[in-house]
């Protein structure tokens, strides 16, 4: 398909493509590509992806309808449109789309020890409860070849994340465990539950974090039932000259159930403030349910 975006558009927003396409109503594990851009009218731009859908031969065939429907680059541009905030058209779509058989992997491309933190109770079974290492890949084969394979393929677990996690498209870092971190510190509750109440900084807490956007936080993003990571941000400058510690000592309430009272330079209180802002303060400002601070 053409859509009216860039290619480094398509790039970085790689998952939240997949998740419209699977939205449009096509059954499978859906990966994109961007092959190729063209200008069309300056500055428009459009870019041709290339979608795969690895699926069963009942999910071919709606595939097939779902592409013969008239309506269906609308709905799909609509969904696009959705998840990644930004509106384009679909242009071009193909009517006919390319079938062949495919085995699926699911051993990680035969890293082992990734395939064990693809799961947290094999992390905790098999690796003591700290991150798999080399050490353990012998274990984690001999899982899948006497476990993980019959369950996967009989839907008792999960096919393995791979710890797959964008390092630009979500939040920006090194490493995809350095973004990962900064996804999970957006949000206190994720702090609370995932990271002992305190900030998340460990390759094991990265490894949850993965986990959680993978099985849960992109689809509450994506449906808004979640706002969009803060990535670290302070409050802006529009707020109390970008204090975060200002904006929660303004309100009585906030400094009570965050910091017990008064918030002070303790980093875990910065973090709490900023994220409180724009998970909650911001749009409450906006509505005029809570006052301008400072």
């Amino acid at each position: 398909m053409t859509v009216d975006m860039t290619a480094a558009e398509v790039e970085e927003k790689k998952p939240e493509l997949e998740k419209a396409i699977q939205n449009s109503g096509i059954r499978g594990s859906v990966s994109v590509a961007a092959k190729s851009s063209r200008r069309l009218l300056s500055p428009v731009v459009s870019t041709t992806v290339e979608v795969t859908v690895l699926t069963d031969d009942s999910g071919s065939e709606s595939i097939t309808q779902s592409l013969a429907d008239s309506n269906f680059p609308a709905t799909l541009a609509t969904e696009i449109s959705a998840t990644t905030g930004q509106t384009v058209s679909i242009t071009v779509l193909s009517n006919a789309p390319s079938t062949s058989e495919y085995t699926v992997d699911y051993t990680c491309d035969g890293d082992w020890q990734t395939y064990c933190n693809s799961y947290i109770d094999l992390i905790d079974a098999i690796c003591g409860g700290d991150p798999c290492t080399h050490d353990h890949e012998a274990t984690c084969e001999q899982h899948f070849l006497s476990h993980g394979q019959a369950e996967i393929e009989g839907g008792f677990r999960k096919a393995p994340n791979c710890l797959e996690f964008s390092s630009s498209s979500i939040c920006s870092g090194a490493t995809s465990f350095e973004a990962a971190l900064k996804y999970c510190n957006s949000y206190i509750d994720f702090m609370d539950t995932i990271c002992a109440g305190v900030q998340c900084q460990s390759d094991l807490d990265a490894i949850k974090c993965i986990h959680h956007y993978s099985d849960h936080g992109m689809d509450e993003i994506s449906d808004g039932v979640r706002p969009a990571p803060n990535c670290g941000q302070s409050v802006p400058n529009t707020i109390c000259g970008g204090n975060s510690l200002d904006y929660c000592n303004f309100y009585p309430d906030i400094a009570a159930l965050l910091c017990s009272g008064t918030c002070n330079s303790n980093p875990l209180h910065l973090i709490k403030c900023s994220n409180h802002y724009w998970n909650n303060g911001k749009s409450e400002i906006e509505a005029f349910t809570r006052p301008t601070p400072c």
